[in-house]
């Protein structure tokens, strides 16, 4: 398996490809050109968005969102990875990826301790992990590969029981009371990337500079300054892809100072055009 299965919970079932072509506004422009049934299909599959990608029918304007869908998908799965400590946000390669290539490699010793590390995060998030069971036919290359995994999987179960008790709920999760700052923005930025609430335009057609006038506005203080480059940095680790053609083009997002109002700056084939609206923080 090349990619980590995205964990049910992590990603939102309003962004999912039959759900986006119901929304009021995406579907004015997108998804109109694929049929119910294809959609439906790529949803029972773990590569959802990259399978549309290589549908024939998929063309225009609808290839170009659905590439966004591709990075969206993919930092849905960097999202997990960091939640279970298998890597961080600028970091390029997770643990995941290390123990595969150690695996390929022939590196036993290494790929070893990357599958510890594996299962302590999905311990530690209150993931179910159990042995391995024999498959159909199974060679003796495969039975020595799943006695070992089974036995590195038994020995930190029983680590981490020995260490944490032999029963942990959810409410004994090991994550700190206070989630940072850049937790809450890494999931806002991932979940509002094809659409933010239904009707509303998702962050995948604004530009780096209007993403930060959001962010900026959602979560910094206004003494914080210019945070650009710091949000165009962390699209860019999480993978995730703007859309080519961008019509429209969200150029600008601000609050109207003294007001509750929020003011859009967005480019169509007419032009430049503002729109704005009240905003109801929470």
């Amino acid at each position: 398996m090349k990619q980590i299965p995205i964990i049910p919970g992590y990603e939102l079932p309003e962004n999912r490809p039959s759900e986006l072509k119901r929304d009021p506004w995406l579907s004015r422009f997108f998804l109109q050109d694929v049929d119910d049934w294809i959609l439906k299909e790529a949803e029972r599959r773990e590569d959802t968005w990259e399978f549309l990608v290589r549908v024939p029918c998929v063309t225009g304007n609808t290839r170009d969102f659905i590439k966004a869908g591709v990075g969206y998908s993919n930092a849905i799965r960097k999202l997990i990875e960091i939640d279970l400590g298998w890597t961080t946000l600028h970091r390029p390669k997770s643990v995941w990826d290390e123990a595969r290539e150690a695996d390929v490699k022939g590196d036993g010793f290494k790929a070893r301790e990357k599958a510890r590390k594996l299962i302590r995060g999905l311990l530690k998030n209150n993931c179910v992990v159990a042995c391995i069971p024999p498959g159909d036919n199974e060679s003796e290359k495969n039975k020595a590969w799943r006695l070992e995994s089974n036995r590195v999987i038994e020995k930190e179960i029983s680590t981490f029981r020995k260490k944490h008790g032999h029963e942990w709920r959810e409410e004994q999760c090991f994550k700190p009371e206070d989630i940072d700052r850049q937790w809450n923005e890494t999931q806002f930025m991932v979940h509002s990337w094809l659409r933010g609430s239904p009707g509303s335009i998702g962050l995948c057609f604004f530009t780096d500079e209007a993403i930060a006038d959001l962010m900026t506005l959602l979560f910094c203080n206004e003494n914080e300054g210019d945070r650009s480059d710091y949000y165009r940095k962390m699209r860019r680790s999480l993978g995730l892809k703007q859309i080519g053609c961008r019509k429209p083009t969200i150029k600008m997002y601000r609050r109207v100072p003294g007001t509750r109002f929020i003011e859009i700056e967005y480019r169509t084939k007419e032009g430049l055009e503002n729109y704005s609206f009240e905003w109801h923080p929470t």
